[in-house]
């Protein structure tokens, strides 16, 4: 798709020069559709934290939600292993007004705490950073926690 003009202008930064440096050579690329259409109220969080937060941390909370809250999933008591891979903290480069949510709305560490707060679960809450294996490993993390029994139940 093409690259929103919401977060940046493209004409500024295209050159169809692929050899020009610190420029864009395409005007188009792979991104979170509908990221703008999270609802911080349904998991009690504050507008003003809510457009601080990584588009990466609004989706993992959208999905651990419904992953966690689908019909028929029976839950252990709340020992749950929240084990998510995430890579490219590009957010942070795009420039925001600071307030004091700035810092937990870019740091990936929290995309896990946020799934494990909301949901009020308490067992480990990681995020795995491994490049394009991440959510792989943050399976096999979770996997091997199971295994071991230190948990009863993963949300990866």
């Amino acid at each position: 798709m093409e690259i929103p003009f919401a977060l940046w202008d493209v004409d500024q930064l295209y050159d169809p020069d692929n050899a020009s440096l610190g420029a864009l050579y395409t005007k188009h690329g792979g991104f979170i559709q509908g990221v703008q259409q999270f609802d911080p109220r349904c998991f009690r969080i504050a507008q003003g934290e809510a457009r601080c937060m990584d588009p990466h941390q609004r989706k993992a909370l959208d999905v651990g939600y419904a992953a966690y809250n689908q019909p028929g999933v029976q839950h252990q008591p709340r020992e749950v292993v929240v084990s998510v891979g995430q890579c490219c903290n590009d957010w942070m480069t795009i420039p925001h007004d600071l307030t004091s949510f700035s810092g937990t709305g870019v740091a990936s560490c929290i995309c896990a705490n946020r799934i494990s707060f909301v949901l009020g679960l308490k067992g480990a809450s990681l995020v795995v950073d491994t490049a394009c294996s991440s959510s792989l490993v943050a399976a096999e993390i979770a996997f091997k926690k199971l295994r071991a029994g230190s948990n009863p139940q993963a949300l990866v």
